[in-house]
């Protein structure tokens, strides 16, 4: 039984889905969400930004990649941080093409 009526129960992902699957579902409802900064974790900003979760965390080591908080000791990313951070790095239309604008990506 439910201790607290007024949380729900998170729901597992059905029989027939993999965690992967479960992960890509979240990744989707994050992209179409129309709260637009929401603080999110390594693993949901990862699945965003479709780089791995280890990554991140080297960048943040290194200082570089996307700007991320501490809140209550926990690495949270705002989402619109991280879209600023993607818009403000260059397509390129060559691998030896410099950026125009912004700074590398490591």
């Amino acid at each position: 039984m439910n201790a607290n009526p007024s949380r729900p129960r998170p729901v597992p992902p059905p029989d027939n889905q993999s965690p992967r699957d479960a992960d890509v579902a979240a990744a989707e409802r994050l992209a179409h969400s129309y709260l637009s900064d929401v603080a999110l974790t390594p693993k949901e900003a990862a699945l965003l930004l479709g780089f791995k979760v280890k990554s991140l965390a080297n960048w943040r080591t290194a200082g570089r990649g996307p700007p991320f908080r501490k809140i209550n000791g926990q690495v949270r990313y705002m989402r619109s941080s991280l879209e600023a951070w993607v818009n403000e790095h260059a397509e390129r239309r060559s691998t030896s093409e410099r950026p125009q604008t912004g700074r590398p990506l490591n």
